[in-house]
């Protein structure tokens, strides 16, 4: 027994003392970390990088030879206990990239981004994670080939920063990265690519976040361009079964979109394939994309029916919550890395950084959709703008479109859409951009704050009455109304008639003659009774004898 409670008692003393040294270690570590001072070669190669850069408005006066530590340096974050450089953070700020911010800068006569060229001095910092040099004006310069030798690399964001040519192949060798963002938006010299120049796109198994778009709207002049993807949908995406954001609008891709989307890359969450020249139907294994909640192919050819089969899309359904969609990649200051985007609502583009899990939306605009507007869109509860118009679209507004209690935006202008607005459409109290312009839309705007809010543009080019218009409703058949409004409460009076009328004719073609004619009632009777003493003695001798 003293035995036991002696090893008891040694194994006791072991396990303190080994907690007492993993805290003392902790503690050492934290006050290091206050005095930690960075490499050496890592801060030369850092100022060597400096000197080939201009930085008009001095953003990098702490990167000085005389300030030994460049852990403290601005834009730098090193590793608490190793010293090392984990990640540079230099996005410039401009009128591209933060409007308010740059505002605030042009007021004081700065402008806050670099210039110059990107020294391969960066080789020298081995365990560099995180590269953010996005907003900037690296003008005329190409995507230099080193990059691709920073192995431990997991973010790479060089987006808004006017480089131009082929972006190398060597980026495929940064197998560790979760985030690359080469998008465009401003008048950059022309980056050509097609299919066959991304194959190095496969080797990036772990991506989440792939950012090849060219995002400027206006129309197309000498000098707009930016990223130029041309031809199909390249097959190596496939191999990206990580991924989340997908964006390669603004391009100049082409053929249908490939079925193997909704089951090669089924954890996408964002899908932007607006302004290219992609055509054909919608492929059904798109509804597979259950946790997509934001899905963007307008300004394309894309024709036939909308799927139905899109209430599959669980989050913006409601039938499924999941966590802000965010990067995982945390950094030393105890942050992380958060998704952005670019997105048309409400008739202007905006880009979204940092959070944006609760943008529900659907843009299927300027493209040749035909037939009904699916019912299953009204499933949608928890969509935030849907943008239908500019497309062929026939028969009447759902009635249930009302259900979508969460919609701020709702544009169904430029179709042929016929009837009556849904009375459930005054139920719409989130609403505050709306469009049904050019349809062939009759009756009686329904009333309510929102509807009678909006500009008369909202409802021309229709045969609708009523306040906003000036037009008055005079004779409007108030016989539409009701059947619309006893459709919006599932009142389905078809059904009803059709029941009735077959009960009617079922009753004097067999009940009633039975009644008139003694014989043949006689004759009916006995024949049923006949037929179950049959039946009565087959069961009998079957399974009692």
């Amino acid at each position: 027994m003293s035995a036991r409670f002696s090893v008891s008692y040694f194994s006791s003393c072991n396990l303190c003392l080994l907690i007492f040294l993993v805290l003392l270690c902790l503690c050492l570590s934290d006050q290091k970390s206050d005095n930690v001072l960075c490499m050496d070669s890592e801060r030369q190669a850092l100022l060597e990088f400096k000197h080939n850069l201009i930085d008009e408005a001095d953003r990098l006066a702490s990167w000085d030879a005389e300030n030994n530590d460049c852990c403290r340096w601005a834009g730098i974050v090193c590793d608490n206990i190793t010293g090392h450089v984990h990640e540079i953070r230099l996005r410039g700020h401009d009128d591209r990239c933060d409007r308010p911010y740059s505002y605030n800068l042009f007021m004081k006569g700065l402008k806050q981004i670099l210039r110059g060229n990107l020294s391969s001095s960066l080789l020298e910092l081995r365990q560099l994670k995180y590269l953010d040099l996005s907003c900037n004006d690296f003008e005329e310069i190409q995507i230099p080939s080193f990059i691709g030798s920073l192995r431990n690399l997991r973010y790479l964001n060089l987006s808004e920063s006017k480089i131009v040519g082929i972006i190398p192949p060597q980026i495929g060798n940064l197998s560790e990265l979760r985030v690359l963002s080469l998008g465009s938006s401003y008048g950059y010299p022309q980056r050509t690519l097609t299919s066959r120049n991304l194959q190095w796109l496969s080797n990036l198994r772990w991506l989440h976040h792939l950012d090849m778009s060219s995002t400027n709207l206006s129309k197309a002049t000498d000098w707009f361009q930016g990223n130029k993807i041309s031809g199909r949908i390249p097959y190596s995406l496939m191999n990206l079964s990580s991924l989340s954001i997908l964006q390669l609008g603004q391009n100049e891709l082409v053929g249908s979109i490939p079925a193997w989307f909704g089951t090669k890359l089924n954890l996408l969450r964002i899908v932007s394939l607006r302004h290219n020249n992609l055509e054909g139907n919608i492929p059904h294994e798109l509804c597979y994309l259950s946790l997509t909640q934001i899905l963007d192919l307008a300004h394309n050819n894309l024709s036939g029916n909308i799927p139905r089969c899109f209430n599959n899309f669980s989050i913006i359904s409601g039938k499924e919550t999941v966590p802000d969609l965010q990067f995982y990649f945390s950094t030393q200051q105890g942050g992380s890395t958060q998704g952005s985007a670019s997105l048309v609502m409400k008739g202007r583009e905006d880009r979204y950084t940092g959070s944006i899990g609760l943008v529900m939306l659907l843009d299927l605009s300027v493209n040749k959709f035909s037939g009904q507007i699916p019912i299953e869109l009204t499933t949608l509860l928890k969509l935030k703008a849907l943008n239908l118009s500019r497309n062929q679209l026939t028969g009447r507004i759902p009635y249930k479109i009302g259900d979508l209690r969460a919609l701020e935006t709702l544009d169904l202008s430029v179709n042929k859409l016929s009837g009556e607005l849904p009375g459930s459409l005054s139920t719409m109290y989130s609403l505050s951009n709306f469009n049904v312009s050019y349809n062939d839309l009759t009756g009686r705007i329904p009333v309510s704050t929102q509807l009678q809010s909006f500009n008369e543009s909202s409802f021309i080019h229709n045969k609708l009455c009523g306040p906003p218009l000036t037009e008055p409703c005079k004779n409007v058949d108030t016989r539409e109304h009701q059947k619309e409004d006893d459709a919006s409460n599932g009142v389905d009076w078809d059904l009803i008639i059709s029941i009735v009328l077959g009960f009617i004719v079922g009753f004097w073609i067999v009940v009633a003659p039975l009644i008139v004619k003694k014989s043949w009632s006689v004759a009916y009777f006995g024949f049923w009774s006949e037929l179950y003493d049959v039946i009565h003695k087959y069961f009998f001798n079957m399974f009692c004898k």
